[in-house]
């Protein structure tokens, strides 16, 4: 079938399905809670970067430090997430949604060793000390949105969403020796916190059984969370949940 024949049956298709289909999405208030998983994607990389972190040496007299190594022991990518909103349908096909979501955390965690000998080179002394990472991300924030359907039916719908979020990402590290030693090693803690506006965007589908109830199914994805020049790094982070929908 050619082009212009398959734009001419496309047309007809949606101009037979509006009809019913209008009665799909009501003009109105409603709200709506979403809950499902969030994955954090390109985040592997820098989840290394955060268990590099080593605690401060501070050596015994007559001895000095000669090596640091670290390395990952284990991290996640996945954390439940949800999201409450309220919003408003213009008419079947537009409206806007405010939300506020949070995307869980993800863990990170590692060990590694330090090296000491004696200062003069001379004296057959060496140590080892030994200590453990652990990290924690979380990314939360408020969502404004413009939310679009298309009715396939009476109970059936597509949808999409597009927006920005100000997003807060949190990320806390801690290296402690472990177990503790004699001495030559004090703990060290690092915090970042980043805040700032970044776009998003999701596509769904929605069912709704009877008036004034519906359940949705959406992926969504929140785009250039973190800081990209410092140790968080940036990701993305997708969520797919699902949500009760109720129409004041």
């Amino acid at each position: 079938m050619s082009t212009p024949k398959r734009l001419r049956v496309l047309i007809i298709l949606c101009a037979c399905a509006l009809p019913a289909a209008a009665l799909a999405a009501q003009p109105g208030w409603y709200v709506a809670i979403d809950g499902g998983l969030a994955r954090y994607g390109g985040i592997a990389g820098d989840a290394e970067q955060w268990v590099s972190i080593t605690p401060s040496a501070s050596p015994p007299p007559g001895m000095v430090v000669t090596n640091f190594q670290s390395s990952l022991r284990q991290h996640d990518l996945n954390h439940a997430g949800y999201r409450m909103a309220f919003g408003y349908q213009f008419n079947p096909y537009f409206g806007i949604e405010g939300s506020y979501a949070t995307l869980g955390s993800i863990h990170a965690s590692g060990d590694g060793r330090v090296d000491m000998s004696a200062a003069n080179g001379f004296l057959p002394l060496e140590a080892v000390a030994t200590f453990a990472n652990t990290a924690k991300l979380q990314t939360w924030g408020w969502e404004l949105a413009a939310t679009g359907s298309w009715p396939l039916g009476t109970h059936w719908s597509l949808l999409g969403r597009v927006g920005v979020f100000d997003s807060h990402t949190s990320l806390d590290i801690a290296s402690a020796p472990a177990p503790p030693p004699p001495g030559g090693l004090i703990a060290t803690f690092v915090n970042e916190l980043r805040s700032r506006w970044e776009p998003t965007f999701g596509v769904g589908v929605g069912f709704s059984p009877v008036d004034h109830w519906a359940v949705r199914l959406d992926w969504d994805r929140y785009l250039s969370l973190g800081n990209r020049d410092t140790i968080m790094g940036r990701f993305n982070v997708n969520l797919l949940s699902l949500g009760v929908v109720y129409t004041l």
